[in-house]
């Protein structure tokens, strides 16, 4: 178990059907990287050193698999049009004594695509090491009306997989990988390039913290292996959707503990502090009440005289005007 000292993660969430459906299955949502909101995730972009005999044989190959995605009796124009143009580049560079720059790149262009449509199909669940930023919260979590699962990371989890769960890289550049190596690759190490692709992001984001749950498939939920400690409802959390979520949680006999979010009074930010969602109110402020409501309980017994040992109450003397 790498990074022992993140016991928690973070899954930031607006309130919907799979949101709810957390709760209700035990499953979480993992989607495919190009519904994320950003751009460049999952991408790659090969390098284009590659031999000529390397090159037609790879661009034979991608030939074959156009030609058997024809459908029998039905006309696709983008297709026929980018079987003509493989072709004419094999012709070309079966006749010319070099690869010019411009077939490269149109080749390296093409490797990345056909990779990418692999990787662009795998599901992910984004988590965080951090529940009190303010931008995930407006971005992730319905502008602050969501709320925050928080799961609990040991050594049996499926959070400490490594095979299944990893921290992301921020970094400035994308990783760099060329087709020869991409070509070359056995499995473990075409495992290697996948991980880097999936779990590099651009520096830009490195604020979220981010962890991320990898399976086959996106766009679909899977159960995981890893006990949900509490709930944290946003600054925002509609009240009918904070009862809805302890009620669900009620009918399922678990003990979670609820958290809210709340503004700093001093700081710009926010505070996660323990929460009542039967009473609608902080756990702070009810003991603050409560010992409020015992010193006036005090105060006013100190202004009574002593009660008299017997049965009837002791009559206090008053002075008319």
């Amino acid at each position: 178990m790498i990074f022992p000292e993140v016991r928690y993660l973070y899954k930031y969430t607006s309130v919907n059907d799979n949101s709810l459906g957390i709760f209700i299955k035990d499953e979480f949502w993992f989607a495919k990287p190009d519904t994320f909101n950003d751009p460049l995730d999952c991408g790659i972009q090969l390098i284009n050193n590659i031999s000529k005999e390397k090159f037609l044989e790879k661009s034979n190959e991608y030939l074959k698999y156009l030609e058997s995605s024809r459908k029998p009796r039905t006309k696709n124009p983008q297709l026929t049009q980018k079987i003509k143009s493989v072709k004419e580049v094999i012709t070309k560079v079966k006749t010319g004594n070099a690869l010019t720059d411009e077939i490269l790149d149109s080749f390296a262009k093409i490797a990345s695509e056909s990779y990418s449509k692999d990787i662009k199909n795998i599901g992910i669940l984004s988590l965080s090491e951090v529940n009190d930023n303010v931008l995930m919260w407006s971005h992730y979590a319905d502008q602050h009306r969501g709320f925050c699962i928080e799961l609990e990371r040991n050594k049996d989890s499926d959070l400490a997989d490594n095979k299944k769960t990893l921290p992301v890289r921020y970094s400035i550049k994308k990783p760099d990988i060329s087709i020869e190596e991409h070509e070359q690759a056995n499995k473990e190490e075409e495992k290697e390039i996948r991980r880097s692709l999936i779990y590099t992001k651009s520096v830009d984001w490195n604020y979220e913290r981010e962890w991320r749950v990898i399976q086959d498939i996106g766009n679909k939920s899977y159960k995981i292996n890893a006990k949900i400690n509490s709930v944290i409802f946003g600054l925002k959390t509609p009240e009918h959707s904070i009862k809805t979520i302890y009620e669900l949680f009620n009918k399922t006999g678990l003990f979670i503990k609820f958290r809210r979010a709340r503004l700093k009074e001093k700081d710009f930010g926010i505070e996660i502090v323990d929460f009542d969602p039967k009473l609608m109110i902080f756990n702070d402020e009810i003991k603050n009440d409560s010992s409020s409501h015992q010193s006036a309980k005090s105060n006013t017994a100190a202004k009574l005289p002593n009660s008299s040992p017997s049965l009837a109450p002791a009559k206090l003397k008053v002075n008319h005007p």
